[in-house]
Parts: structure tokens; sequence; C-alpha cells
């Protein structure tokens, strides 16, 4: 389900980034049960379910660790060492190692999902898409708030939270800098709100077809766009 893994994983990447220090490293310990509690959220499943939930987020969380903590400290260390010279070009290959990394993460929950989504029942489908529109609704309140404010503005404040978080203190001149790449960009928050609406109204309707002999393919291609979706968003 595209928006409970994108917001599952970008919250992975700030736990993986931060858990060079000790409270960060405590988080990133727990990150099984923090996934397993997260996928609670979108439906009431029963015991059995919620086994299998767990097991998945144990899985995840040692393969994440095998597999992609080391890439994360690589482009840590590539942020740390950008100063004020750095080209539009180097941000671009910073963002597409993180993106690379970020789409694994999203690609290990696609065969879980598909083989899980069999055994939902179609009230938990009803639960699991109420809970869409309500991040939905959420989204397009805060968009509406953030209105207010300068895109642009608020995008450099994002951007400078965000490497605080990582441990990096961003100076003036960087300020300026990690400024200038932001006036590249576009406000397409509408957009990616009425796109990933429009997944999950589809994502919806394909779960009410788990009877569906082309259920697993459908459900398979649907997932799989979900990485183009990414794409688009990041």
């Amino acid at each position: 389900m595209l928006s409970l893994k994108k917001i599952i994983i970008l919250k992975v990447l700030i736990l993986s980034f931060t858990s060079c220090s000790l409270v960060g490293e405590w988080a990133y310990s727990r990150l099984d049960s923090y996934l397993a509690n997260y996928f609670f959220q979108y439906a009431n499943f029963n015991k059995d379910q919620k086994s299998i939930i767990n097991n998945i987020a144990k899985d995840f969380h040692y393969w994440h660790e095998v597999n992609e903590m080391p890439k994360y400290k690589k482009i840590l260390e590539s942020v740390k060492s950008l100063d004020e010279g750095v080209t539009h070009g180097e941000v671009e290959i910073l963002y597409l190692n993180l993106f690379d990394s970020f789409k694994s993460s999203n690609n290990f929950f696609i065969p879980h999902i598909v083989t899980f989504s069999k055994n939902l029942n179609d009230s938990q489908v009803s639960q699991i898409d109420k809970h869409f529109l309500e991040i939905i609704e959420k989204r397009k309140r805060a968009l509406k708030k953030s209105k207010t404010r300068n895109f642009k503005d608020q995008t450099l404040k994002y951007s400078i939270d965000g490497f605080k978080r990582i441990g990096i203190s961003i100076n003036e001149k960087q300020k300026i800098n990690i400024n200038r790449h932001i006036n590249l960009m576009e406000d397409i928050r509408i957009e990616s709100i009425n796109m990933q609406d429009s997944w999950n109204k589809k994502l919806i309707k394909i779960l009410m077809l788990r009877e569906n002999k082309d259920f697993e393919i459908l459900l398979l291609e649907h997932l799989r766009l979900s990485g183009d979706f990414l794409d688009g968003e990041l």
C-alpha cells in the first residue's frame, strides 16, 4: 500500500541517518516494533495477521541493517562533505543514490503485501480505504494551512531542520546554496496529493478482487507502479 510504504520508508531514512547518535541508535533498534505498530493502524487485524506483520517487520529490520545501512552511511558522509560550491549535478547524483536505497526498501514490501492481502476480508479493506481517505484529507488540510507561507521558504526551513536531525549545522553560505537549488523546484504538492488519492482508490478496487484469478498479477503491477509515483514525488 503506497501511502503506508512511503511514510514508513521516509521515517526509516530518518532513523537510519540519526542512528549514529545514542538516541537515534536506540530508535533504530526498535524499528521492527515501530513498523508493526504503524501497520496495525490501517485495520483491525486478527492475531494471526498481527503475527505475520510482526515477522515481516523483523525481517525488514534485519535486511535493512545488513543491506541498506552501509549505503546510508556513505550518503551521510557525502552530505557532510558538501560545501557552498556544490553543483546542481552533484546534488542530483546524491538524490539518485538516496532514491535507489529508498526504492530498494519500497520493493522489499511488495511480495509481502501481495501475499498478506489475499487474506484480508471486506471489512478490513473498507477500514484501509477509510484510513487512506483520512490521510488524504489530513494532507489537504496541511497544504491549505501551509498556503499562507511561501513554498520555497518553507522548503528551505524543512531542509535545514532535516540537516539538523542528522547532526549537520548549516551556515549562511550553505543556506544560500540550498536556496539556489530550491529555486529550481516546482510546487507540485496538490498534484502529488491527487495522484496519491487516485492510486489509493485503484488499490482498494483491486483489493476487492481477491477472489479473482488475476488478483496477484493486478496487485503486483499496481504496487510496482508505486516506484514511478515515488520517483515523481521525491
